[in-house]
């Protein structure tokens, strides 16, 4: 019984970290750069406005590919499936985000 307890408090850090993980770089403020003119049609008017008026703007970034979770119910164990779907959000994060983070480090964001 105590093992299982464990699990379930390693599982629940595992899900509180992820989510203030994803917090932070959802609340990130994004100030607007002088001199440049990227691709901007997928950007809501909204934070277009925001940068315009404010100089920055809060927004979050929607990355086309989800990561596949399903085997994740067929997985009983409650600290296997955890560390599976931790593995599973880490390795998709990286690969769809790799070609973006350049540009966030380049603008300090």
């Amino acid at each position: 019984m105590h093992k299982k307890s464990t699990y379930r408090v390693l599982a629940l850090f595992l899900a509180v970290g992820m989510l203030f993980s994803m917090l932070n770089i959802a609340m990130t403020p994004v100030t607007a750069q002088s001199g440049t003119e990227p691709n901007l049609e997928k950007v809501e008017a909204e934070v277009l406005d925001a940068i315009s008026t404010k100089g920055e703007a809060d927004f979050v970034i929607e990355m086309a590919e989800k990561a596949d979770l399903s085997a994740a119910y067929a997985i009983k164990d409650w600290g296997e499936r955890g560390w599976f779907v931790y593995n599973t959000l880490k390795e998709t994060a990286a690969r769809t985000q790799a070609s973006a983070m350049p540009s966030f480090r380049k603008a300090a964001v």
